[in-house]
């Protein structure tokens, strides 16, 4: 044979060889491929602050809204001492937010000896405590979605409230017309969010603050 074919033959054999060992890399049982990294919540806490010896406020940056939201807290006394304090979960009404119960009813001063943890998270102006529809397209807000999947594991995880969600250690309470997240959250999973009570709008006002003056249940479900 001569150099010049014998040598055209050896690189046809080399390029084949490494042409095999590429396909060879390529299927099941050749060299692993990297899985796709899984992707990163987006939820998180972007600002903290204590306003008083009670009074915490935060600003959380939500998936489930894509957008940032407040949640304001009233911290029981002594509450570094323990990590599952029990929960009193207070949602506002429509038009109002996350401040509505600390500037217009007594809730600061009746639950100052109560040994819970009060939250008090914001649920949009007309928010309703729901993942909304947009017409079937679904996605932002979801409001049920953050605050039962975000809010409240990062409450349990980082802000001490108690995991055992039962009857006696978790309460749940709106302010009508904010009566929707009683509703809503009735229907979750057993053992989720076990009672609900309704404030009335007909409780008592002061003239002279124009504050509630009490915090009356008009109707209690377990």
């Amino acid at each position: 044979m001569r150099p010049r074919l014998r040598g055209c033959l050896v690189g046809a054999v080399v390029a084949g060889g490494l042409c095999l060992a590429g396909v060879a890399l390529g299927l099941p049982g050749g060299e692993e491929q990297a899985e796709p990294e899984p992707r990163t919540s987006m939820t998180e806490i972007v600002d903290e602050r204590r306003l008083d010896e009670r009074r915490m406020e935060l600003t959380i940056r939500s998936d489930a809204l894509a957008a940032t939201t407040k949640v304001r807290l009233l911290l029981p006394r002594g509450w570094e001492s323990r990590t599952d304090w029990p929960v009193l979960w207070l949602s506002h009404g429509g038009l109002d937010d996350h401040t509505s119960w600390t500037t217009r009813t007594d809730v600061e001063a009746l639950t100052s000896d109560t040994g819970v943890l009060v939250v008090m998270p914001d649920g949009g102006r007309c928010g309703s405590y729901s993942d909304w529809w947009n017409g079937g397209a679904g996605g932002p807000p979801r409001w049920e979605t953050y605050h039962l999947k975000e809010l409240l594991p990062l409450l349990e995880a980082r802000y001490r409230a108690g995991g055992r969600r039962a009857q006696s250690h978790f309460l749940a309470a709106g302010a009508a017309p904010g009566l929707s997240p009683a509703h809503v959250r009735d229907r979750r999973p057993p053992g989720q969010l076990t009672r609900f009570t309704r404030e009335s709008h007909r409780a008592r006002r002061s003239a002279a603050s124009g504050r509630h003056s009490s915090m009356t249940p008009s109707a209690e479900a377990t």
